[in-house]
């Protein structure tokens, strides 16, 4: 144990006049200084006073919100990966006004009910040559096709048609691919 105070005022006035005290008194002052102090017990008091007792538990329902919290933000993350890659189409995507047709019907009941529906116009051609994709649009828009370079017409492509758009907006999707060149002279469509 530590010395407190009184005993170390009493050492120093012990060292400065050994005189007035007794070999007895100066030995047994000694021998109270000699004894090393219990660290064990010092430690426990210095633990009771500065750590908590009680471990923290964290109850059982916190722990399963904060796993159901985390599976929301990663299926939030996978369904926004998927969305900028394109494999989910985005709900957010204003959708082309030249894809729908409008149709209204109406009852003979005692009010009228009007209905919008969305027709599909598109063909898709999956690893299709240019020939048959082109073929289409010769009977769909009534124009003739001219080959430049008949090697042209073997190339493979993958392509979504949308019948709703002009035969010139088409065009100009097919050729965005790098290996095709179409101009179109009134109902005459050159490949080059």
């Amino acid at each position: 144990m530590k010395p407190t105070d009184d005993k170390n005022s009493l050492f120093r006035d012990m060292q400065n006049n050994p005189d007035g005290y007794s070999d007895e008194q100066i030995e047994a002052m000694m021998e109270e200084l000699d004894h090393a102090p219990n660290t064990e017990a010092e430690w426990e008091t210095f633990a009771a006073n500065h750590f908590a007792k009680e471990r923290r538990i964290v109850p059982f329902w916190l722990s399963k919100a904060a796993a159901v919290i985390a599976i929301i933000i990663v299926s939030g993350i996978v369904y926004a990966a998927t969305v900028a890659v394109g494999i989910v189409p985005s709900p957010f995507a204003e959708t082309d006004s030249s894809n729908e047709t409008i149709s209204n019907t109406t009852t003979s009941v005692a009010d009228t009910i009007v209905t919008n529906t969305k027709v599909e116009e598109s063909v898709v051609f999956d690893n299709a040559p240019l020939s048959q994709i082109l073929a289409e649009f010769s009977a769909y828009y009534h124009v003739k096709i001219e080959y430049v370079n008949v090697n042209s017409k073997s190339l493979r492509l993958f392509f979504k048609w949308n019948k709703g758009r002009d035969l010139s907006s088409n065009i100009e999707a097919l050729n965005a691919f790098e290996r095709i060149c179409i101009s179109q002279n009134d109902s005459i469509l050159t490949i080059e």
